[in-house]
């Protein structure tokens, strides 16, 4: 038996779970001087993807 999810619940998370890298990410590269900035880097683009895969996801 195959357990499927509604779309629109998973929609919601990869959203909610994009947005929180995109916004931690921005945070993270306004606050540090040298130390984090890849770290915020790296974050920002993982959000940055999920979010794009979303989208890419709602159009198909």
């Amino acid at each position: 038996m195959v357990f499927s999810v509604p779309r629109v619940i998973v929609s919601a998370i990869v959203l909610v779970v994009g947005a929180m890298f995109v916004i931690n990410g921005i945070r993270t590269l306004r606050r540090s001087k040298e130390g984090g900035k890849p770290f915020g880097i790296i974050e920002t683009t993982v959000g940055v993807v999920l979010l794009g895969a979303l989208l890419f996801a709602t159009v198909l």
